[in-house]
């Protein structure tokens, strides 16, 4: 119901879905992560996350680290022109999510927020 409107955003800034999340996720984290960090996360197959990542690095948007205590691992982390777009991606996310939830008045977003708030937390326990 939503995800076609929420693609719309996406491919504007010539990103899938998926690319998002992995952009978004590393915006997110305050340290570079491993693309298993990824692939968990995101609950992606490892190789799904290997052809993303090896993508979004052929596009300049993601850099590989090699790890400092393991030379068979890396990190992956945004470049500057990678961070650069999932700021501008995320600023046409959420100003799409407020057009989605125009329909309700504030008094019913309020309430929306409270209950996703509470679905989140318990989420996280």
């Amino acid at each position: 119901m939503f995800s076609p409107a929420m693609e719309q955003v996406f491919e504007r800034f010539g990103l899938s879905a998926v690319e998002f999340d992995i952009l978004a996720t590393l915006r997110r984290s305050r340290e570079p992560l491993t693309p298993t960090q990824l692939y968990q996360t995101l609950m992606l197959s490892s190789g799904a996350m290997s052809t993303r990542i090896d993508q979004l690095v052929k596009r300049g948007l993601l850099q590989r680290q090699a790890s400092d205590e393991d030379r068979r691992s890396n990190r992956v982390v945004l470049t500057k022109e990678g961070r650069h777009l999932i700021d501008d991606a995320l600023a046409g996310h959420v100003e799409n999510l407020h057009q989605m939830a125009s329909v309700l008045d504030s008094e019913e977003q309020e309430q929306l927020a409270r209950l996703l708030r509470k679905l989140l937390i318990d989420a996280e326990k």
